[in-house]
């Protein structure tokens, strides 16, 4: 059966970073299913390590507070009343936004890349361009060009550079040259704070900077913070850009949006809460939500509603998950170092980006070098498919089970044809990470 000019558009397109988006797309109509051998997955970024307190918690949301009414469609426009100000109320606890966030500021959508599509495509027009920092998050392009035919215009700061702060306010300069040679009119600017898959945080200074960039060239600034509260190394501090003072900088607030989701920080992906937020262009509000045609399930509303309201356990939750993360990041940090594995060290974030490739180094000997570890069972995926400037990066996720992480890297260690490393004991990782 023959496709619309725009389905035959799509599928290349997917076919092409279909294994590298979350969750993973397969094409049972190209011949391509999901891997049948037992392949353990250190390639999509989840977070486990909270999920045995939040399951019991979900499932007793549902069956106390799910009621006849919530078999009706969901009421409000951008979502649930009660929904809309639990998130308001997270936001102001802990976000620390300057300004408060209220409920009419708020977006809900099945999922931040249901929301990314919608916003880009409410600001940019078909055709133009939005920068974004290398190495990224390969869905960021599912959401740029599927629908929305916008071009990725790169913006390329060295990484693995000792002497180059990929996070520092001189990066301003990369995102002029960036803006200077785009072959497309530029109309945005997409920032991940934390950084997908760099895995750390932008101070303060250099939002500021990015920020009075955007202003001086007339662009709308997209903040992703989905890991705002990933960050588990205490040398490294969150700012989210609601924190920061638009008006002193003479930044118009019209111009500066958040996206986050309960995918990372909540590790509850699977439930598809997206939450947009943009807090003085109500016309921008107004367009996205009503572009929701794919509301929340009532399910997703309830869980949700009654979590945020759940105040003491969410407040756990949160309070939990940083130390969570750098224990389960000590027992990869142990494999990397008895190996010598060259690596970006993070902060923040469910991963680790790691040179495996240590010799050689092109894009067909890394290719090479994630199939053999898909042959031997372990799922990683490649840096250039993340757009990494430098061939032989490979974005580790470390937020599993442990056994998993651990049974993941003995097969690294088999595929590398290397011996000899042992797991650090439970016991060692909590005195480390305490």
């Amino acid at each position: 059966m023959a496709l619309s000019r725009r389905g035959q558009k799509t599928l290349p397109f997917l076919e092409d970073i279909g294994e590298y988006v979350e969750p993973p797309v397969y094409f049972p109509s190209l011949g391509r299913g999901p891997p049948t051998a037992d392949v353990i997955n250190l390639a999509t970024a989840e977070n486990w390590l909270l999920r045995d307190r939040l399951l019991p918690k979900f499932k007793a949301y549902i069956s106390n507070s799910f009621t006849i009414s919530d078999l009706s469609y969901v009421s409000g426009f951008g979502g649930a009343p009660a929904l809309l100000q639990g998130l308001a109320d997270f936001f102001n606890d802990n976000f620390h936004p300057i300004t408060q966030v209220v409920p009419d500021q708020i977006v809900t959508a099945p999922g931040a890349s249901h929301l990314l599509d919608s916003v880009l495509y409410d600001l940019c027009n078909e055709g133009t361009a939005v920068l974004i920092q290398t190495p990224y998050w390969p869905g960021f392009d599912e959401a740029l060009t599927l629908r929305n035919r916008l071009v990725a215009t790169h913006v390329n700061v060295p990484f693995d550079d000792l002497n180059t702060n990929f996070f520092g306010p001189g990066i301003v300069g990369a995102y002029q040259h960036a803006l200077n040679t785009s072959t497309e009119p530029v109309q945005a600017l997409i920032i991940c704070n934390p950084h997908n898959p760099i895995g750390g945080c932008y101070p303060v200074e250099t939002l500021e900077e990015l920020l009075k960039f955007a202003q001086r060239n007339d662009l709308h600034v997209v903040v992703d913070e989905l890991y705002g509260l990933s960050v588990f190394d205490t040398k490294d501090t969150f700012h989210s850009v609601l924190s920061i003072d638009l008006a002193r900088l003479r930044v118009d607030p019209w111009r500066v949006h958040v996206v986050y989701s309960f995918s990372k920080d909540l590790n509850s992906s699977g439930i598809r809460l997206g939450v947009f937020v943009t807090q003085d262009n109500h016309t921008l509000r107004d367009a996205i939500a009503a572009q929701q045609q794919s509301k929340l399930s009532a399910f997703t509303s309830v869980a949700a509603t009654q979590l945020l309201q759940d105040t003491l356990f969410l407040k756990d939750i949160v309070a939990s998950n940083p130390g969570l993360l750098q224990s389960n990041f000590n027992v990869a940090l142990s494999f990397l170092r008895f190996y010598f594995v060259p690596f970006i060290l993070p902060t923040a974030g469910v991963f680790v980006f790691a040179k495996f490739l240590i010799t050689g180094g092109t894009v067909e000997e890394e290719q090479a070098l994630e199939k053999n570890f898909s042959d031997h069972g372990v799922r990683i995926n490649g840096g250039t498919h993340l757009h990494s400037s430098i061939p032989g990066y490979f974005r580790l996720i470390f937020a599993v089970e442990r056994e998993t992480l651990i049974n993941g890297l003995h097969r690294i260690e088999a595929t590398l044809g290397w011996s000899g490393w042992t797991p650090p004991s439970q016991v060692a990782i909590t005195a480390s990470s305490s």
